[in-house]
């Protein structure tokens, strides 16, 4: 479906009037190079970060949830996690990556 929305799309291209004029040329791309480095969840540094990130991540639901003790819970756990960042450890974080134990963590007070 994808491929034939695609093909579509880029018949009707190719089908345009051609004016002499080109709207973009390959020369004017610009491009940035980012070195991401990886770092383990940190309490002092992290929290905001990751808050802010799991309420992008949420959108319109983030309501439904403790996003304070989700934050908590993902850096109570520092070994089983990554930050991905560009600017050194102390940054804010882009993504992040964690596991959590549902069953584990059931019995948790507050609704995650």
């Amino acid at each position: 479906m994808v491929k034939r929305k695609a093909a579509e799309n880029q018949i009707s291209l190719n089908n345009e009037p051609d004016d002499g004029t080109e709207s973009e040329s390959s020369d004017d791309i610009d491009m940035v190079n980012v070195d991401f480095e990886w770092f383990d969840p940190q309490p002092a540094v992290d929290f905001h970060g990751l808050k802010t990130l799991c309420r992008q991540l949420f959108d319109v639901d983030a309501d439904l949830f403790n996003l304070s003790d989700l934050v908590d819970l993902i850096l109570s756990q520092p070994l089983l996690g990554s930050t991905v960042k560009v600017d050194g450890n102390e940054s804010d974080p882009f993504a992040f990556l964690t596991v959590l134990n549902l069953r584990q963590h059931r019995v948790r007070k507050s609704p995650i």
